[in-house]
């Protein structure tokens, strides 16, 4: 299924050029699913998100900086499965990235975990960074017909439809302006007409969602 697609992208990357991974999900069920997939196969992977107690998430926590904050020394193959946490707070430095499909805003929220800090090739830290440029890959079950299915409820359909469209559309961010135009695209109303496309039933239908819910 999708979930073992994207554990396997996460494998292809590592074992193509070695350093820590991050596999991104927007359900802890999704990311429990892909380390039971990962376990197996003798990839070392841990497991991060925000459904443990006080305590164990506080260790956790001291656990994944130490593997893949700004001072991690072992900078080898591995992969950090995980939720929407580690868009937040942590100073984390990965060297690929797989994540599932997001709202926009997010997913550049997420691709700024990406080669954090400048690093020599063997992930000394560095003035300069030595590293190929990383490669941010977003995955989406999709239908027979190609349309992406979003049934986790965690995200607005309306604004997960948006994104999939612009990323669709355009699919490259090299800078500032790009990262605009790829927010605009999905949060303004000017770009309406071309994100409807051939998805506009699925899109006025959760606007009216959105709307009913709003007012509610």
């Amino acid at each position: 299924d999708w979930v073992f697609e994207a554990a396997k992208l996460a494998i292809c990357a590592i074992n193509e050029r070695p350093g820590p991974a991050a596999l991104i999900f927007n359900t802890v069920r999704s990311a429990q699913q892909a380390l039971l997939t990962l376990a197996p196969l003798g990839v070392p992977c841990r497991l991060f998100h925000g459904r443990y107690t006080a305590l164990d998430r506080q260790r956790i926590e001291r656990q994944v900086l130490e593997v893949y904050g700004k001072h991690s020394k072992d900078r080898g193959a591995s992969v950090l499965v995980a939720t929407q946490v580690v868009e937040q707070s942590l100073d984390l430095d990965f060297d690929h990235m797989v994540t599932e499909l997001a709202p926009i805003d997010l997913l550049l929220q997420r691709a700024g975990r990406l080669h954090r800090h400048p690093r020599r090739r063997d992930g000394a830290l560095s003035a300069c960074d030595e590293r190929p440029d990383p490669v941010l890959q977003v995955v989406c079950p999709t239908g027979s017909n190609g349309e992406p299915i979003l049934s986790d409820g965690v995200y607005s359909e309306l604004v997960l439809l948006k994104t999939w469209e612009s990323l669709d559309r355009h699919g490259v961010i090299r800078d500032a302006q790009d990262i605009e135009a790829a927010v605009e695209a999905v949060y303004s109303e000017s770009d309406r007409d071309g994100v409807l496309g051939e998805w506009r039933h699925r899109l006025e239908r959760a606007e009216r969602e959105a709307t009913e819910k709003r007012e509610a």
